[in-house]
């Protein structure tokens, strides 16, 4: 009831809301229908033996017998229309009780009718009954009636209580960053006050620990994906509200874990990059990786299969971001474009550049030798210089790709 309530519709169909539930509890669920009447939704709803408490919740009742029409008008006016026809209710019974034991007297409708009970002159159109239910626009009306801000908050507040319930997992994934991080430290502690060529692999290191990203994220696209379809189906969120509530967290989780990983790691390599610039770097590239997995999951039909789709999205950014093969042994038909095609190509050129950027703040240099490898390489890299702020942009761009990719999938899973 609570879930299909989330959309604000002007018209709800229940049908024996209160079964199974205490007088107390049952009561409590009238009264919010009841709040949601006063507020202009027409509520039917069918019910068998209300206590007296939950009958003064109801506004107008339907008696119905054998698919007749016993009554149909004011709650106030039932008693009046049963004691009309030698039918008055008792002092010491309550009201609906008593009506169901006048229904029980007769076998059939028929017998009812011989006694007055036959109400269908009173029966209204289906315009009086319910004014706006029936209005060409009811489907509009009905599909995402809350506002875009509305479902954004309430999906942040489901996405936050789903955190606190799942703390074990939470723990878990922060412990092996924690963990992942340690080990980095000391497997590459001071590295960056050693030669130029053993600073790179650190570097590319922690810039490929983010890919894990891509499978988080997927992992938990594919549990949430039937949820989230139904419900996007059934119209309580737009596909723009769980994107960018799906976005908020993202951001937030990527955001923290690359903090506590490079946290650990940035003092005990001694990188000479600045820190902030290192970690704007990561953060970039765990949201695209992020981004990534939910595209994958989106695109394929049964999201389970995606999972055999990662080594093919972050192989080939391994291959040809310029780490492991030059770019100049790259066949220039492939060189000339592969490259640009590969995120990681644009973080690692930023992150290489902000390291290795006093290779080109002089134009004398002490130890000729050492510098001049680090600049050779950084210009085959076609790192640093006016490009960086087209590799940012690029990033961005990445980002905001994957995420309309995303929607576009998703929005196909829901149509179908």
């Amino acid at each position: 009831l609570a879930v299909e309530l989330v959309t604000n519709p002007t018209i709800v169909v229940l049908d024996e809301v209160t079964s199974g539930l205490d007088s107390s509890n049952a009561l409590r669920v009238l009264q919010v229908l009841q709040g949601i009447a006063a507020g202009g939704a027409t509520v039917i709803c069918s019910i068998h033996q209300p206590n007296s408490q939950m009958f003064e919740n109801i506004d107008s009742v339907v008696l119905m017998k054998q698919g007749h029409t016993v009554y149909n008008g004011s709650r106030e006016d039932l008693p009046q229309y049963f004691a009309n026809r030698n039918f008055e209710v008792p002092r010491s019974y309550n009201t609906p009780d008593w009506i169901m034991e006048v229904c029980d007297q007769f076998k059939t409708y028929d017998e009812m009718e011989m006694h007055g009970f036959r109400y269908d002159s009173c029966i209204q159109s289906r315009k009086g009954l319910a004014p706006h239910a029936f209005d060409d626009d009811v489907e509009k009306k009905t599909r995402h009636g809350l506002g875009a801000g509305r479902q954004i908050c309430l999906l942040t507040k489901r996405g936050i209580s789903n955190l606190r319930r799942d703390h074990t997992l939470i723990v878990l994934r922060y412990t092996i960053v924690v963990v992942g991080g340690v080990l980095a430290a000391i497997a590459f502690a001071g590295v960056g006050q050693e030669a130029f060529t053993n600073r790179v692999g650190p570097i590319f290191f922690t810039l490929l620990s983010t890919t894990v990203t891509v499978q988080v994220v997927l992992l938990e696209f594919i549990e949430e994906c039937p949820v989230i379809v139904r419900e996007m189906s059934d119209g309580y969120y737009s596909i723009f509200s769980y994107c960018v509530t799906r976005g908020i967290f993202d951001i937030f989780n990527t955001g923290t874990q690359t903090l506590i990983f490079l946290l650990i790691i940035y003092w005990s390599l001694e990188l000479q990059g600045r820190f902030i610039i290192i970690y704007a770097v990561l953060f970039s590239y765990a949201n695209i990786c992020s981004a990534i997995g939910l595209a994958l999951g989106g695109a394929m039909p049964d999201p389970r299969n995606a999972k055999e789709l990662i080594p093919m999205v972050i192989l080939p950014q391994i291959l040809f971001c310029g780490f492991f093969v030059p770019l100049d042994s790259i066949p220039t038909w492939l060189a000339s474009w592969v490259p640009y095609l590969m995120p990681l190509t644009y973080v690692f050129r930023l992150a290489i550049n902000e390291e290795f950027k006093s290779c080109l703040d002089h134009e004398t240099l002490e130890d000729k030798y050492k510098d001049y490898l680090c600049r050779t390489y950084l210009e085959h890299q076609a790192a640093g210089g006016d490009r960086n702020a087209f590799y940012w942009g690029m990033v961005v761009a990445w980002v905001v790709v994957f995420r309309i990719m995303s929607g576009v999938f998703l929005q196909r899973k829901v149509n179908k």
